[in-house]
């Protein structure tokens, strides 16, 4: 935008892992961590920046009326309307709708979310790459957390998979999945030391 221009802002002063723009305070956190000495150490919103994670300089430039803080702090769904003009930028983010994810913050912590989440968008990302050939893909659990549309979404999307050419091996317990499934193999008879054990396929 005109005003980061004049300012002479560079992309990489919008990325808060980057000292030329994020918040000194808080080192783009947005959160001070204050030690505890004998109970778990506990997370303040950053009084400096408000937990918006920048310099106040680069939270007065805009888009739309958006600082970088407001995007970032968007869905996925909500972005996909944002950037409705952008259409490399929506792609992406019906992508993450596809799978379930159209709740996710688009500045939102990798450690914050759930294993089920992880793998999803860790299905997502490979999937707006181009295609590169057969490929072996190992899911568990992917159905966590999902209610049962977005377990049908899923599906699509494995189903969109295979038939690229890919191979997806899935451990899962959800009958939804495993009744579309071309292969299942059954092991047990319970889990742990007695586990593991192929009994049907």
């Amino acid at each position: 935008q005109s005003e980061s221009k004049m300012a002479g802002f560079s992309k990489n002063t919008f990325s808060y892992l980057n000292k030329e723009g994020r918040c000194p305070a808080c080192e783009g956190t947005g959160e001070i961590s204050i030690s505890m000495d004998f109970l778990s150490d506990v997370n303040m919103v950053c009084e400096k920046c408000q937990g918006q994670r920048y310099r106040p300089e680069v939270l007065s430039c805009r888009y739309i009326g958006k600082s970088i803080a407001g995007i970032l702090d968007m869905t996925a769904t909500e972005a996909n309307l944002f950037f409705t003009d952008h259409k490399n930028l929506t792609r992406q983010f019906q992508v993450l709708e596809k799978v379930g994810l159209g709740y996710i913050r688009l500045g939102q912590r990798l450690n914050s979310l759930s294993g089920g989440e992880a793998q999803r968008l860790a299905l997502a990302a490979e999937l707006m790459k181009p295609a590169k050939g057969p490929t072996l893909y190992l899911f568990e659990e992917p159905s966590t957390g999902l209610h049962f549309r977005d377990v049908e979404c899923l599906l699509a999307l494995f189903q969109q998979l295979a038939d690229q050419g890919n191979t997806l091996l899935i451990i899962e317990h959800d009958p939804m999945i495993i009744a579309r499934a071309d292969y299942i193999i059954e092991l047990g008879p319970v889990g742990g030391d007695r586990g593991g054990f192929l009994i049907r396929q």
